[in-house]
């Protein structure tokens, strides 16, 4: 009996997929068939995760970008897109003290920013046009089961994140596979299952390519799906492969370098927006894709064309196009210090020539900086103070919490009960900072919620602590791509617990 295609196999022949999405997929299907062994098929096919996963944030990207940009622009796609900027760079903003943090970000080659940039756009409220709401739908669609692929995956190693067999959301699939590619790539792996994890990632990848929010829609890789699309430039037009023949739709002509989403050659409905510096064709029509902006001061940037046996990398200097994306800055965020008057503070146990020392922050980044130099009594006293004059300040809720239980974890064995106290009152104070309508600000505060737990648990018996604090990681880690949340699940998973060892599920 012949073999039934594929979803990859559908996806290659049909021909319309974003050319660097396509130029991955025809390099496995390809190689598979030539009898590539298992090591080489999981390269290949990882190579396939990372094109989606820059190519849709860069389509994503670019064309929330013109909305943006427009003279009618919603403030929202105007805010959404500065956040985009941020994971392009490794920035985020820290309000209290008025200063950037900086991390590695996608214009510096992070896999992982771009992935952020994706959960940004999954986020979008009622996005605009044709690509942005598909988008937003698919990568929010629960269709991906991993169980069979976390099973081979345990045969060669250790699986950081427990997670059931109940369908997963793209978005949250495409973070799960990019942990197995950091094993992969760091942990050696034993000959022997590779083979399996790679048909088990294949199948993976086939879901993925069929995955839909609703049965009305087309599978992604079909015409009207979020992974086709064209690069055009000029009258120059490249979709799939560039195999087949096709031309632009008709009347459309582009000064410079654009995508073009939904257009068949039947009918004329397309959509179409500048793809600089994202997409680059070369004098021979080969598509290539940004993976980094090399040299900020020259603009030189990098890009990546996801077949392999030639030309990988090409670089295009224009520092003219960092004007496109430039870096956020200060300007662009609204002054968030907040200046509450409170009583001085004095500090017991802590004498100056005319008897207690009184030191007092008037400012909240006065109280930051209290917290940062271990100081924990003012800080918890500005806060206590701000947040009984603003209790719908969730910021300063958090902060109160914060304050409360780094104080506590600092107490001798001696003050036990007053530690105790502190921590029960810093779980008070996350959840009420938990109320906040920021999707970020809520992770974030289940987050701290969740540490503050976990270190109660080791002074106080309780039958559920352990277990609300594994639930309020999981609660964080599915609201935002942060890292650090995926990390503290992973350590909650690893560490002892008086319950035992329970399930989490991270999907919505």
């Amino acid at each position: 009996m012949a073999r039934s295609e594929s979803e990859l196999q559908k996806a290659r022949n049909h021909d319309w997929l974003w050319p660097t999405i396509a130029d991955a997929v025809d390099t496995y299907v390809r190689r598979q068939a030539s009898g590539a062994h298992g090591y080489e098929r999981l390269w290949r096919l990882i190579h396939i995760w990372e094109s989606i996963e820059i190519t849709l944030a860069a389509v994503g990207v670019t064309r929330l970008r013109s909305v943006a940009v427009s003279p009618d622009a919603d403030p929202r796609s105007i805010e959404e897109f500065r956040k985009c900027r941020e994971l392009c760079y490794g920035q985020s903003w820290d309000a209290e003290e008025r200063e950037f943090k900086n991390q590695q970000g996608a214009f510096e080659g992070s896999i992982d920013r771009w992935i952020d940039i994706l959960w940004r756009l999954a986020r979008l409220e009622s996005p605009p046009g044709e690509y942005l709401p598909k988008l937003k739908a698919f990568l929010n669609a629960e269709a991906i089961t991993l169980a069979p692929f976390l099973g081979a995956w345990r045969n060669a190693c250790d699986v950081p994140v427990k997670l059931d067999d109940k369908p997963l959301a793209v978005r949250e699939c495409i973070r799960q596979v990019n942990t197995f590619r950091n094993r992969f790539a760091h942990v050696p792996f034993p000959h022997p299952p590779l083979d399996e994890i790679a048909t088990s990632l294949e199948d993976i990848l086939n879901q993925f390519f069929k995955a839909k929010s609703d049965e009305t829609q087309a599978e992604p890789w079909n015409t009207r799906g979020v992974m086709t699309g064209a690069v055009l430039e000029g009258g120059r037009f490249l979709r799939g492969c560039g195999r087949t023949s096709f031309s632009p739709p008709h009347g459309v002509m582009v000064p410079e370098t654009s995508f073009l989403f939904t257009y068949d050659q039947k009918g004329k409905e397309h959509e179409h927006w500048p793809a600089i510096p994202f997409a680059y064709l070369d004098a021979s029509m080969n598509g290539y894709i940004l993976t980094r902006l090399k040299n900020i001061d020259l603009g030189t940037w990098e890009y990546t064309r996801f077949k392999a046996e030639t030309s990988p990398m090409v670089t295009v200097d224009n520092a003219d196009w960092i004007r496109r994306f430039p870096r956020p800055v200060p300007s662009e965020y609204p002054n968030s210090e907040i200046s509450v008057p409170i009583a001085p503070t004095v500090i017991a146990g802590a004498r100056g020539p005319g008897g207690p020392t009184v030191r007092s922050a008037d400012r909240f980044s006065d109280a930051i900086d209290a917290m940062r130099h271990g100081d924990f009594d003012q800080a918890i006293d500005f806060f206590e103070s701000l947040i009984k004059e603003k209790p719908k300040y969730h910021i300063g809720w958090l902060k109160l919490g914060i304050a409360r239980r780094e104080k506590a974890v600092r107490l001798s064995e001696g003050e036990r009960d007053t530690a105790i106290d502190l921590l029960k009152a810093s779980i008070d104070a996350f959840t009420k900072a938990a109320e906040h309508v920021d999707p970020e600000y809520k992770a974030s505060a289940s987050y701290e919620r969740s540490k503050a737990r976990f270190r109660l648990s080791n002074l106080e018996a309780g039958p559920d602590l352990i277990r609300n604090a594994r639930e309020d990681a999981a609660m964080a880690a599915r609201i935002s791509s942060d890292e650090r949340y995926f990390t503290w699940v992973d350590y909650l998973e690893r560490s002892s617990e008086p319950n035992g060892p329970i399930q989490l599920r991270l999907s919505s």
